[in-house]
């Protein structure tokens, strides 16, 4: 029987002006194991999700698995899949993406496909409906990520070494929740002054140029109408520049924040944490760093054969 082990890492989108264009994956990180059986799905979860993502084909996991052998004409065998999650759901930190992909490169494995990461970002971005996260899993590192065509475009930019303080409150705001706050049209100064903002961002990573980081993380399309509909967030953001950071944005769509800062990590997300847990809400600090390799294969083996790592 054919055995899959994949690693996947967490991944934080737009970072203040890049909405829906910049992503950076982190080094946390969901562990999928599938199994080729005889039986139909047998599905387990552990850790982040347990009791609460579903165990059968309605798994994002599955579901993207599923797709992979639609669309290359294969059918699906069954599978026993052991998903070992520390990415937290609902935080910004892309959980979602980080599921879509582990299904893919495994059933592009079980399948023997062969299909590009390019090919794989297409397809997460059907079902995701959106493409940041998903390349940061697949690519790893800094990504942007643009369309031409009707088809997408994503780079790499290499950055300085760093460390990123990070915060995830247990505060129930649904993505599609998120997205209805957004406006249909913004004005053009807005729009200007982000493009402008997110090169001058690019160039502060780039460099490890704090100073300039927290000049050019301010967002006007985005995080002005997110940040007043989480409780406590923008309190917490003004701890987290307090504490040190050179800028705090919006982890993806929230409810999560992410501080970035040259030092004192642990205060800042202490800082950060302390607002939110004043309103009640369970929450999680982490400090991370940006995750240079994106989704791994680990180990494909059969059960007559050495696995190789």
């Amino acid at each position: 029987m054919k055995s899959i082990r994949i690693r996947v890492p967490a991944s934080v989108a737009n970072l203040g002006p890049g909405f829906d264009t910049l992503a950076l994956a982190l080094d946390l990180h969901n562990e999928l194991t599938v199994e080729v059986i005889d039986a139909d799905l047998d599905f387990e979860v552990e850790g982040e999700g347990k009791g609460q993502l579903p165990t059968d084909a309605s798994n994002l996991i599955a579901q993207a698995a599923y797709r992979l052998f639609q669309t290359v004409g294969t059918r699906p065998p069954g599978m026993r899949i052991r998903s070992n999650n520390h990415i937290p759901l609902g935080s910004g930190l892309g959980s979602s993406a980080a599921a879509i992909v582990a299904g893919l490169m495994a059933a592009d494995a079980i399948a023997e496909s062969g299909m590009s990461r390019e090919q794989l970002l297409e397809i997460a971005w059907e079902l995701e409906g959106h493409a940041d996260n998903a390349a940061a899993v697949l690519f790893g590192g800094l990504t942007i990520v643009g369309q031409a065509s009707g088809s997408l475009m994503t780079t790499q930019i290499p950055i300085a070494p760093m460390r990123l303080a990070v915060v995830t409150p247990e505060i129930e705001m649904p993505t599609e929740r998120m997205r209805d706050a957004l406006p249909q049209e913004v004005p053009l100064r807005d729009a200007a002054l982000n493009l402008g903002r997110m090169a001058l961002m690019l160039e502060a990573l780039r460099h490890g140029d704090f100073e300039l980081l927290s000049r050019a993380s301010e967002d006007c399309l985005h995080e002005p109408y997110r940040i007043p509909l989480i409780p406590g967030c923008s309190e917490a953001r003004l701890a987290g520049l307090e504490a040190g950071a050179a800028a705090v944005t919006l982890a993806g769509a929230g409810p999560g924040l992410i501080a970035f800062a040259p030092d004192r990590h642990e205060a800042i997300a202490e800082a950060m944490a302390n607002v939110y847990s004043s309103y009640d809400y369970p929450v999680r600090k982490f400090v991370l760093n940006p995750e240079p390799q994106g989704a791994r294969l680990l180990l494909t083996a059969h059960s007559d054969e050495p696995g190789r790592d």
